[in-house]
């Protein structure tokens, strides 16, 4: 739900994918926690599955700060 709701406070769109649709067209990894930043154009600018460490938290979060114009 925090997700959700700042996702809404920062402007963020977040997808969930109910068909499984998506995780074929960006080839995701099945039982593994996924993460995928696309840009308003549509290109896949970051992404990640598995356990992701603290410096590539940091590197997505930068990313999305700057995509959102907060940086």
């Amino acid at each position: 739900k925090g997700l959700r709701a700042n996702s809404f406070k920062e402007g963020i769109t977040i997808y969930g994918d109910w068909s499984g649709k998506m995780a074929i067209d960006y080839r995701l990894k099945r039982n593994q926690s996924n993460l995928l930043i696309i840009d308003k154009k549509g290109l896949v600018r970051y992404y990640a599955f598995g356990s992701i460490k603290g410096e590539d938290i940091a590197a997505a979060e930068k990313l999305l700060s700057s995509l959102i114009g907060k940086e």
